[in-house]
């Protein structure tokens, strides 16, 4: 053989390795998961890369900065809405007693405004015997417990005789009573 040729066998045992290696990649990937591999020592480089990880650990304060990050929005929201629930805008409704007659005693515009619930008899004598004397159920067929001359305090007194009852009421349209 001569030393011209040397580069072009050179040239062709590289290709025939390298096509070894592409047969033997393709090979390993059609193996199944259950196809003995080879055991691989593991060298001294890869065993003091392993012994580093391990002492590589994540430093006590770290995790106690992350933890208090992590809960802290929890703790602002929960002594938000218990400052919220303490100095609510609105005010508590007071408890409601009895009265021989509820609502406003005048309109200065005029017009009324009802509070009414569901005409049921039992309410009807609850509300009367514990609340408003003159409660009635109206000719729209509702209980109306009372009137007010402003549409707040119709809606604060509704506020405040759900929350004796435990029933549902509401404010009905207000209205300029025919005379």
């Amino acid at each position: 053989m001569n030393d011209t040729d040397q580069p072009l066998k050179d040239i062709s045992s590289t290709g025939d390795e390298a096509q070894r290696w592409l047969d033997a990649l393709e090979s390993d990937q059609t193996h199944s998961p259950t196809d003995a591999e080879p055991v691989v020592p593991i060298t001294h480089s890869q065993a003091q890369t392993e012994s580093f990880a391990s002492k590589d650990q994540a430093h006590p304060a770290l995790i106690l900065v992350i933890i208090v990050v992590l809960i802290s929005p929890l703790i602002l929201l929960a002594a938000y809405q218990s400052g919220r629930g303490s100095s609510s805008s609105s005010p508590t409704p007071t408890l409601l007693g009895y009265n021989a007659s509820c609502g406003s005693p005048d309109s200065s515009t005029g017009r009324w405004w009802p509070v009414l619930g569901a005409a049921d008899p039992s309410l009807l004598s609850t509300v009367r015997s514990h609340f408003c004397g003159d409660a009635y159920i109206n000719l729209e067929g509702a209980l109306q417990v009372a009137s007010f001359g402003s549409w707040e305090d119709a809606e604060a007194f509704r506020a405040r005789i759900e929350q004796a009852t435990g029933q549902t009421f509401r404010v009905g349209l207000g209205r300029v009573p025919v005379e």
